[in-house]
C-alpha cells in the first residue's frame, strides 16, 4: 500500500526539489520491488483464495505496468516522431557573437544546447532572423565568465530552470 500511495504522489504532484523529490528517486526502485513481491506472492493468495490478496497483487501489479511497462519493454518504433539534440561548448572570446552564429548555421537539431554562454551571444541570436524562425522558442542564461547557458529549440519549452554555479538549464 505504501508503494501505491508514493506512486499516486509522485503522479499527481511531481517535485523537482525537497522532499518529495526523494521519494520520485527511489520510486523505481519501489515499485520494482513492489511488482517482484506481487509475482512471488501470487501462488500463496492462490492457494488461500484471499480476495484481499488478490486486490493487492492486481493493484501492484497494474501500477507497476502502467507507471513504468513501457522502460520494462521496448517495443517496436511505429512512425514515432524523433527528437534531434546537440551540445555545444561555444567558449567566450571577442567575437563570441558572430562565431554562436556561424557555428549554429550548420547545425539542423531540434533542440541545442549551449555552454560558456556570453551576453554578445545572446544579442547576436536574438537579432538574427533565420535563427528567430529555425529556434522560436529559446532560454537564455547568459554570463559574463564562463558559466553561462542558453537553451534553443524548435519545440515548446514547457517549464524551464537555469543556474549558473554549476551551470546548467
Amino acid at each position: 500500500m505504501v508503494v501505491l500511495v508514493v506512486v499516486a504522489i509522485n503522479f499527481l504532484l511531481p517535485q523537482r526539489s525537497g522532499p518529495i523529490d526523494v521519494t520520485e528517486a527511489w520510486e523505481q526502485i519501489m515499485v520494482a520491488s513492489a511488482f517482484l513481491a506481487a509475482f512471488l506472492a501470487m501462488p500463496y493468495v492462490l492457494l488461500h483464495r484471499s480476495w484481499a490478496g488478490y486486490l493487492v497483487v492486481v493493484a501492484l501489479i497494474v501500477t507497476s505496468v502502467a507507471r513504468y511497462g513501457t522502460q520494462w519493454i521496448s517495443l517496436p518504433e511505429t512512425g514515432q516522431a524523433k527528437l534531434s539534440v546537440a551540445a555545444w561548448n561555444v567558449e567566450g572570446g571577442a567575437d563570441a557573437g558572430s562565431r554562436v552564429i556561424d557555428g549554429i548555421d550548420g547545425i539542423d537539431v531540434d533542440v541545442l544546447g549551449l555552454e560558456e554562454f556570453q551576453p554578445a551571444m545572446e544579442n547576436a541570436l536574438t537579432t538574427n532572423r533565420t535563427i528567430g524562425l529555425t529556434y522560436p522558442y529559446h532560454v537564455f542564461a547568459p554570463s559574463g565568465d564562463a558559466v553561462g547557458v542558453a537553451l534553443l529549440s524548435r519545440w515548446p519549452i514547457l517549464e524551464q530552470q537555469a543556474w549558473h554555479h554549476p551551470s546548467y538549464i
